[in-house]
């Protein structure tokens, strides 16, 4: 039998450098898609909760205008804090039908966080019991 010296199954400087270079890549990706799902997480817990409060405003105004229109004043703009980030409303309603008492009712709600803009359009109808 002869004894092979210096010929064992080890690995190379470059099997090594290219194995770290694999395995660096693959945390990256790995790392940017977590950030990248928790960036949408934070942007749809925003969306729900600003969805929570225009449907409260559209409420309102639908409580009014069913109520009685022509003895309150609406306000057409305003703002919403939440989190320490504003948010502005708009609001547009106009009388489609004289004979029923059928109001439109348009709210627009927009606002920015970090590059994300926020834009949410609520439209709603409402019946006046007088006209």
């Amino acid at each position: 039998m002869i004894l092979k010296i210096g010929n064992k199954g080890s690995f190379t400087l470059i099997e090594i450098l290219s194995a770290i270079v694999v395995l660096t890549v693959g945390f990256v990706f790995v790392y940017e898609s977590f950030f990248v799902c928790l960036d949408l997480f934070h942007y749809y817990v925003d969306y729900l909760n600003l969805g929570l409060l225009l449907e409260e405003k559209l409420w309102e105004i639908k409580a009014v205008l069913f109520n009685n229109p022509a003895s309150f004043v609406l306000d057409k703009d305003g703002e919403f804090m939440v989190d320490n980030k504003v948010f502005n409303w708009e609001l547009n309603y106009e009388l489609i039908d004289k004979q029923t008492g059928l109001y439109q009712i348009d709210l627009k709600l927009e606002g920015k966080e970090g590059r994300r803009k926020f834009k949410i359009l609520r439209t709603d109808f409402v019946f006046s019991q007088h006209l």
